[in-house]
């Protein structure tokens, strides 16, 4: 597998992901349950050093103590007896003969013990036999199943018979890492779903893309391209990404707050290749960066052949928008409107230059 932190296509990337976790269930062809998505955060008792941490950046120390006072309150003091604070808590997104089945993963001592205290929120659990139980809630009705150290509940008792048989282990793979965090497993998706998801991404661009008041129609031919690349791009993510993992991390010992997108392409894929560019990626500006500064982003990634291509239409856009606006200025003299053209053009040229430098090198 080939991994990279970053990618300058990545909001196609995000966009696709999020597009594939909201596509309609109609059944594709069956097949065997296995996890499509994985959300997790890291459990009680990290959840408490972290309302520390943040709590101690308002001038508000031991913010814990607080949180759970206000959680005696609500259950009688009872606090949540019967749940493991040191687990981490999730979920799991199934795919169970072409259905999602969701599997809400709540760590136990003791799940009868929980189930007690939630009877004061109005929560009620009915054995059905065979260990499972009928949990009615205001909200929706649940099925409930004690596996092991874990309480396991789902919108329908197929669920349980599909679920991984590493809970934890699965859990603490993204919570060992980070304090909240969500992984889809792409090519887990229905094939038929993720092509419903690149339909419905197409069908909304169509409806975007809308002729502006007073547009051109060179910038409308140039809009309608990079739009098609775009689109691309996000077929591209949906066909041959393998692995999205979004990650937020909080270190209160340190005082540091990190956020990961990594993302896994299919071997040998085309995606793959170019995210290998990024293997060894390296900076000449690392002299900005500034270790002690509240909030900092350093980006350093290699421009792929088709970002070249994206690169020369976006600045042949921006360069024609600048000579727009420099003629619309109606107080400006004529020679000073070509004194302006020219230094835009050598702005973009330097910009374009310097670019394409560093590509030549990534590339090489």
């Amino acid at each position: 597998m080939i991994t990279s932190l970053c990618r300058f296509r990545l909001a196609g990337v995000a966009l696709a992901a999020a597009v594939l976790g909201g596509v309609s269930t109609a059944a594709p062809a069956a097949r065997a349950a296995e996890p499509m998505a994985v959300i997790a955060f890291s459990g009680y008792d990290a959840l408490m050093e972290d309302i520390d941490f943040i709590g101690g950046l308002t001038g508000q120390m031991q913010a814990s103590q607080q949180a759970e006072m206000m959680i005696g309150m609500f259950t009688q003091n009872k606090g949540l007896e019967g749940l493991d604070k040191t687990q981490p808590i999730g979920v799991v997104l199934q795919s169970n003969n072409g259905m999602p089945e969701p599997l809400i993963c709540i760590p136990v001592t003791d799940s009868d013990a929980l189930l007690e205290v939630a009877k004061q929120f109005g929560v009620t659990a009915e054995d059905m036999g065979d260990g499972i139980m009928q949990i009615q809630s205001p909200g929706m009705p649940l099925f409930g199943k004690p596996v092991g150290g874990w309480l396991l509940l789902s919108i329908a008792p197929t669920a349980f018979d599909g679920a991984p048989a590493d809970l934890g282990g699965m859990l603490t793979e993204l919570t060992d890492e980070y304090d909240l965090a969500a992984k889809v497993m792409v090519q887990n998706i229905p094939p038929a779903w993720r092509q419903q998801a690149i339909e419905m991404i197409s069908q909304a661009a169509d409806q975007s893309m809308t002729r502006l008041p007073e547009e051109s129609d060179a910038d409308y031919e140039a809009r309608k391209v990079q739009l098609q690349q775009g689109l691309d791009e996000m077929k591209q993510a949906v066909d041959e990404l393998d692995k999205l993992t979004i990650g937020l991390s909080i270190d209160g010992e340190n005082a540091k707050v990190g956020f990961d997108v990594v993302m896994t392409a299919i071997p040998d894929s085309k995606l793959a290749k170019e995210m290998s560019k990024n293997n060894d990626a390296t900076t000449n500006f690392a002299g900005f960066f500034e270790p002690d500064a509240a909030m900092m982003m350093t980006l350093s990634a290699a421009a792929a052949e088709n970002d070249l291509a994206q690169l020369d239409q976006q600045l042949a856009t921006l360069r024609k928008q600048a000579y727009s606006g420099i003629d619309d200025e109606g107080k400006i003299s004529d020679s000073g409107k070509e004194q302006l053209k020219s230094a835009v053009d050598d702005l973009l040229d330097a910009v374009e230059a310097t670019l394409r430098a560093v590509a030549v090198v990534a590339m090489e």
